[in-house]
């Protein structure tokens, strides 16, 4: 297996004993970096995973100096955002992810996900909610309208920030979600299918957390607790923080 699908199948330290090996020939490899990375933070080692990912928005910002690859694109700061909350820092996790929904605003931002930038205004409103910071909330929920409004076609994740907004039901964002009108028979599909695991999973994080913007943080920590029972999809930051908020909640 290459390391790729070694991360994929969840082996996570033969992915580190790889990446180190190349590594130590190559430090700045991008891929093996990446790797390192993404299986660190897997093993729930959240501050040697943001050193890696640290790495890959230096080695980022190198290539855009040289222009060899696009300028204001961010593709590692939501991943080094939510690291930070996980390590405790969420003042700094929180200014970092304002900032880049304030950057797609005034254009500083060119580049977010395929829905223009939905997903650091879903991940805001998390934070705002989650710290009591009321004026996050709003201006989350601001962006999000704004992110919604210039949609033509609704894709993913748009249908999250409907759900926040109150234009869509839970129940149509699990349809959304598994892309069938009949949920009920989806769910051993979900265990199986890694496109609709990673749907899912931001799907049950965000209800759970619109329920505890709501006060039923029981609601909330019962849609954790549903995220960290599906297979880790690897991608998604919500099954991290999902299982950040089980840890927290077991430590109290």
């Amino acid at each position: 297996m290459n390391t790729h699908q070694l991360l994929f199948n969840h082996k996570y330290d033969d992915v580190i004993s790889r990446c180190r090996r190349v590594l130590e020939q190559k430090p700045d490899d991008p891929a093996s970096t990446e790797g390192m990375a993404r299986a660190l933070r897997a093993k729930a080692q959240y501050a040697e995973s943001l050193a890696f990912f640290e790495r890959l928005a230096i080695q980022r910002s190198r290539d855009e100096a040289t222009n060899r690859v696009a300028p204001d694109s961010f593709p590692w700061n939501i991943d080094i955002a939510c690291l930070h909350w996980m390590l405790g820092n969420e003042s700094t996790a929180t200014q970092m992810m304002h900032g880049l929904a304030a950057g797609v605003l005034d254009g500083t931002v060119n580049y977010g996900d395929a829905a223009g930038g939905v997903t650091q205004g879903l991940l805001l409103y998390y934070m705002g909610v989650s710290i009591n910071r009321p004026q996050e909330v709003t201006f989350a929920l601001g962006y999000m309208r704004n992110r919604v409004d210039r949609s033509v076609s609704r894709v993913w994740p748009t249908p999250v920030a409907q759900h926040y907004l109150g234009d869509v039901t839970f129940e149509q964002l699990l349809e959304a979600a598994s892309r069938r009108a009949n949920v009920a028979v989806e769910v051993e599909a979900w265990k199986v299918d890694l496109g609709k695991r990673r749907r899912i999973t931001v799907a049950l994080f965000h209800n759970g957390i619109r329920g505890r913007a709501q006060g039923d943080n029981g609601h909330c920590l019962a849609r954790m607790r549903q995220c960290c029972e599906l297979e880790n999809p690897l991608l998604e930051q919500e099954w991290y923080l999902a299982r950040h908020e089980n840890g927290r909640a077991e430590r109290a």
